[in-house]
């Protein structure tokens, strides 16, 4: 008999504080919406993926690194991989954060302010996982 471990690893650090542009990604604030946006971990985003990869590779062996083909999230897996000799990490957009439309790089407090209509469908919306 075999046994199968899966490992989710999702980071909190948010690179971003209410802009899509990637010059504000050492920002280290948590308080924007990033969906889809394609950002760079900031500098404690890498700190943590650094962390979860040390301590991933102290428990069973990774055989297979799946990951969204977003920067950010790609990033994390290949610091994962690189604590395992470097296997390959498989890109699927499938995997990507959730799209935010509208309301992709605000900040949260004033999304009611900025975006309100698209903030109120969110706010109502049923998501079928």
């Amino acid at each position: 008999m075999w046994k199968l471990t899966l490992s989710f690893v999702r980071l909190h650090q948010n690179p971003l504080i209410g802009s899509p542009d990637p010059s504000m990604a050492d920002n280290d604030s948590n308080s924007s919406s990033i969906g889809h946006l394609d950002v760079a971990l900031n500098h404690k985003g890498r700190q943590q993926a650094v962390l979860v990869a040390e301590r991933l590779s102290k428990g069973p062996k990774i055989s297979s690194i799946y990951s969204s083909n977003l920067k950010r999230a790609y990033d994390t897996a290949e610091t994962i991989a690189s604590c395992y000799g470097g296997i390959e990490v498989v890109k699927d957009p499938e995997l990507r954060e959730r799209n935010l439309g509208d309301l992709q790089g605000h900040e949260y407090r004033e999304l009611s302010k900025t975006v309100p209509i698209a903030y109120e469908a969110f706010l109502h919306c049923i998501v079928h996982v």
